[in-house]
């Protein structure tokens, strides 16, 4: 193996490490950012949790059913009298 592609494959071994390293670092700095936030969610939570409910609401009867369908009386023919 000739020195120039032995100090090519270190440069390229050393440049693949810094970027999988640089990539670890911001990866660690995001995950320590999202516990933060859910730790504050989850202080939230518990907080909420504390307090006691409302009592619930009593709701109102329900409505008489409505009829499926209402057939109207057939309108009387213009011009004839009316049967009392």
């Amino acid at each position: 193996m000739k020195l120039t592609q032995f100090a090519t494959a270190a440069i390229l071994v050393l440049l693949a490490v810094a970027g999988y390293l640089t990539l670890k670092s911001d990866l660690e700095e995001k995950d320590a950012a999202r516990n933060e936030i859910m730790k504050a969610l989850v202080a939230k939570v518990d907080k909420l949790a504390e307090k006691q409910a409302p009592p619930p609401v009593v709701s109102p009867p329900p409505a008489p059913p409505v009829p499926d369908k209402v057939t109207p009386a057939p309108a009387p023919a213009a011009g004839k009298p009316q049967a009392a």
